[in-house]
Order: structure tokens, then C-alpha cells, then sequence
């Protein structure tokens, strides 16, 4: 073997073993930030330890915190509409129909204004909104239209915010409704990061206290 091939074979086996030595340790990602990253607003109101408190709100205080929540979780849909066609076909050669990108801002909007003083009563405007939602929740539940989990959320967040009204005779089903469109809104501001933990935990605190 000549001296000059000898030199290279030494000059790569050392350039190997270096580059072993010296080679970058793999990160490690910290575990606690494993944890946060996979904290839910469920683990803030955990119903098997507080069984759901927002459920023994009072009834206008449900309302409120329901309308409120649904209001922070709104940007979901409208953001979600304006990439998607919000329509759908109850049979493969039916027509095409669509939903109003601004049927939920409408609905918060019609339960909202009389809610500032009593409980809102069923006006035509929460009427029709409430009927605008009754074909595409067919839709959802016969598999005719698909939304995003998070965005499937919010909309009936929202239904259940009308239902509520519309049914309001019926104390006990009212404030199961609210109940649900709270977690219903927490479930998909969760889900969408569009507020810390912290920070849906700031908001909802004042409510909570009224508790004690």
C-alpha cells in the first residue's frame, strides 16, 4: 500500500471517529411542556370533581357566560367560511344548500340585545334563526355535510343558545342547553388555541365565583 493512500485511509477514519465524538446529543423535549401543550379547559372544570359547576349558575348567568364564550369562539366559523362553502346535498343528485356565513353572528346578535336586561324572550328574529339551523343539523347527523370537529362546536353552541330560548317554559331543559353550549364553546376555543388556558380561566373565574 502506498504512503499517500495509507495517509488517507488514517486522515478518514480519524475525520470519522471526531465526527462520533462530537456528534450533537438528540434533544430532549422538556415533559413539562408536554404537559401544557396537552392541558384542556376540561382539566380546569374537571365534572368529575366539580360536575360542571357553570350548570348551577344562575339562569341568566348561563346565558351570559354562554353568549360570551360563543361570541370569543365566533371567529372559528367565520374563519372556517371563508375558505369553505358552507353548503351541503341531502341526496347525491339533490341541490345545493347553503348556509349563511352570518346565520351565528345573527343568532348571538338577536339573543343578545334583549338579553341585557331579562331573560330574552322568543322573538321572530330568534325564531328564524333558530329554524335556519334545522335542515343543515339534519345535514350533520345524516352525513350529508362535514365540518371540522371545532367548528362543528361552535354551531351548535350556538343552536343550543336559541334552543334554550325558544324553550324557555321548560326551566330544567333551559339550563341543561346553556350548560352544554358552554362546554361546547370551551371544547372548541380548546381546541383552536385561540386563548391560553390562563386566559379562559381568567375570563370565566368571575362567573365561577358568583358560586361562593
Amino acid at each position: 500500500m502506498s504512503t499517500a493512500l495509507f495517509i488517507t485511509l488514517a486522515a478518514i477514519i480519524i475525520l470519522v471517529c471526531l465526527l462520533r465524538i462530537f456528534r450533537p446529543a438528540p434533544s430532549i423535549q422538556d415533559p413539562r411542556q408536554t404537559i401544557s401543550a396537552n392541558q384542556s379547559v376540561d382539566a380546569i372544570n374537571d365534572p368529575a370533581l366539580e360536575n360542571v359547576w357553570w350548570a348551577r349558575l344562575d339562569t341568566m348567568l348561563q346565558l351570559e357566560l354562554a353568549l360570551a364564550l360563543a361570541r370569543k369562539a365566533l371567529p372559528v366559523w367565520q374563519l372556517y367560511a371563508e375558505v369553505h362553502g358552507l353548503h351541503y346535498r341531502n341526496s347525491p343528485n339533490g341541490p345545493l344548500v347553503k348556509v349563511r356565513p352570518a346565520l351565528l353572528q345573527n343568532s348571538i346578535n338577536a339573543v343578545d340585545l334583549p338579553a341585557n336586561l331579562r331573560f330574552p324572550e322568543n322573538t321572530s328574529a330568534i325564531t328564524n334563526c333558530y329554524n335556519e339551523f334545522v335542515s343543515p343539523l339534519v345535514a350533520l347527523q345524516d352525513g350529508n355535510w362535514a365540518l371540522t370537529y371545532p367548528v362543528k362546536k361552535i354551531f351548535l353552541s350556538v343552536y343550543n343558545i336559541l334552543k334554550a330560548v325558544v324553550e324557555q317554559d321548560q326551566l330544567p331543559v333551559v339550563k341543561s342547553l346553556l350548560s352544554l353550549s358552554i362546554n361546547q364553546s370551551l371544547d372548541c376555543l380548546d381546541m383552536c388555541k385561540l386563548y391560553s388556558v390562563e386566559e379562559i380561566k381568567a375570563f370565566i373565574a368571575s362567573y365561577k365565583g358568583s358560586l361562593v
